[in-house]
């Protein structure tokens, strides 16, 4: 079997192996047999030749032309012409260092432009420098360039479009959000570092120039890093999230350093900037992609789940108005220590009693007058559940003195439900329901029986809470501290009569308010604890 150095027809890319026969590219992950990619070699050759040959009105080569006249004919007809071809061909490409260039596979804030990738959106294109990046880098043009200063113009033209080339690949392979395509991500990143570090070695005399290659080299080093935690996170085993979540914090913190650096750059702002911009971009899906990381260890660790399993059934199970990248971590995150407090692995704020439910069911239950008059319902069926509320420290001050008003700072404690998307009514507990702020005040274990999980985030409830503080007249200047998720008892009855069926809920005998999305919550949870354990 023979092993050749060939490159691939589509993008150029030099592949560490190949034999005859299929092959996909190890960079841009187009299929291609030998044949084609002999056939595309023999053809840019030719294509290169016939250029050069216009150009010297000669013998492809120049043979028998000295040194000095080499040197000449490089600098006035071959290097203005390649300069010209570059720049056109690289005019649709600007700013596109500002775009992320590898993407998690979980979904993560937008950037602040609104442009498109022109990375993505001109592929073809894209690919369609590779042939003029090869002309860069043609033997026989090469023999034209006999000093350092014409070899490192070459290296710069070069360097400019296979940056573009490599990370366009970049882009395109991370599109796919998987193993493969994070694979090939990290390939053309280590390509591009390789080439960096050519040039670094190189470049002696511009200290700006240096410092911005060297930046480049951090940010591809570390997003390198990044893509080989995806590829990771994408195959199909578990994975020790918080140990990937740990490893991605240290490439956000690299980001961050090498982004300071470019800010305090003298080199030209039009390139250093846009990498600032895109490097903010990656470090904040960094951020969210750890959360999400610290969240799967936590959900699925009494089951061996691989994360592309746990992404789909998570997503499809704590649906919600959490729409946002950082509202959809917030509410898993919440999802996540609920999970650890049904499984009994740390002691929460909670009320376990039930006795108000018999109670409640009677009065609610309609009656005929006199027996004779009216409609007579009977209980069907009733469920027992522990409900998630949000709970907040509320300090304000209130107003106190009958004639001269005089301002006494206070503190109320607030409940709102978790299991409604947008928290609705919340309920300060001062007056009669002060001993119910006392109770929460000692954490315990939940007893069993059914859970329902929260469904909107502390954000959320924070905003709530703030709402209706502003609404009550004697909280004034209120600060709203959120404590966090704590649980109370809930009852779902289900009334019969001959005109029909009625549900009704309630939480502490109706002391706080709760919608029938409490009731999904707790098929939720029944179901998200027979998937994960």
């Amino acid at each position: 079997m023979e092993v050749t150095q060939i490159l691939c027809p589509s993008c150029h890319g030099a592949q560490t192996a190949a034999t005859s026969g299929n092959h996909e590219c190890e960079y841009c992950l187009v299929p291609f047999t030998v044949v084609d990619a002999r056939r595309e070699e023999q053809r840019q050759k030719t294509q290169d030749e016939g250029w050069l040959n216009q150009r010297l009105g000669g013998s492809v080569g120049g043979a028998g032309v000295d040194a000095a006249s080499r040197a000449f004919i490089f600098r006035q007809r071959l290097l203005p012409d390649l300069r010209r071809d570059v720049d056109r061909a690289m005019e649709g490409f600007t700013n596109y260092r500002q775009h992320a260039l590898v993407l998690p596979p979980v979904p993560v804030p937008p950037p602040k432009t609104q442009s498109r990738n022109p990375l993505l959106d001109q592929r073809d294109t894209v690919l369609g420098l590779s042939g003029l990046r090869g002309r860069l880098g043609n033997d026989a043009i090469l023999g034209f360039a006999m000093g350092q200063e014409d070899q490192a113009a070459l290296q710069a033209m070069e360097r400019r479009m296979a940056d573009v080339v490599h990370l366009s690949t970049v882009a395109d392979a991370g599109a796919r959000r998987d193993e493969v395509g994070y694979a090939a991500a990290r390939r053309n990143l280590e390509a591009l570092i390789v080439e960096l570090d050519e040039s670094l070695a190189a470049e002696t005399g511009d200290a700006a120039l240096t410092g911005f290659l060297g930046a480049l080299r951090s940010r591809y080093a570390a997003m390198a890093e990044f893509a080989r935690v995806c590829e990771s996170v994408c195959a199909e085993n578990s994975v020790a999230g918080s140990e990937l979540a740990g490893r991605l914090d240290v490439i956000a913190e690299q980001l961050a350093a090498a982004a300071g650096a470019l800010q305090d750059s003298t080199y030209d702002a039009t390139q250093t900037m846009p990498c600032v911009v895109g490097m903010q971009v990656e470090g904040a899906a960094l951020r969210v992609f750890a959360r999400w990381l610290r969240a799967y260890d936590v959900v699925t660790a009494r089951s061996l789940t691989p994360f592309p399993e746990f992404l789909r059934d998570i997503e499809a199970l704590c649906t919600g108005a959490a729409t946002g990248p950082e509202a959809k971590a917030d509410l898993l995150e919440a999802t996540a220590e609920a999970i650890r407090t049904i499984r009994g692995e740390r002691d929460v704020p909670v009320l376990t009693d039930f006795g108000w439910v018999g109670g409640w069911t009677e009065a609610g239950r309609a009656k005929k007058t006199w027996g004779l008059f009216g409609n007579e319902e009977t209980v069907q069926g009733s469920v027992q559940f522990l409900a998630p509320v949000w709970v907040a420290d509320v300090g304000f001050s209130a107003a106190t003195g009958a004639v001269f008003k005089e301002g006494v700072e206070a503190r109320v404690v607030a409940i709102v439900d978790a299991c409604a998307p947008e928290p609705g009514r919340v309920t300060f507990l001062d007056g009669a329901q002060a001993p119910v702020a006392d109770a929460l005040a000692h954490p315990g274990r939940l007893a069993g029986g059914d859970v329902a999980l929260p469904r909107s985030t502390a954000a959320a409830a924070a905003g709530a809470f703030t709402q209706a503080a502003k609404g009550r007249q004697n909280m004034l200047n209120a600060r709203v501290q959120v404590r966090g998720l704590a649980w109370l008892p809930a009852a779902v009855v289900q009334f019969s009569s001959p005109k029909g069926e009625r549900t009704a809920i309630a939480c502490l005998g109706g002391a706080v308010t709760l919608t029938d999305a409490a009731v999904r919550q707790v098929q939720v949870t029944r179901q998200i604890v027979q998937r994960f354990g």
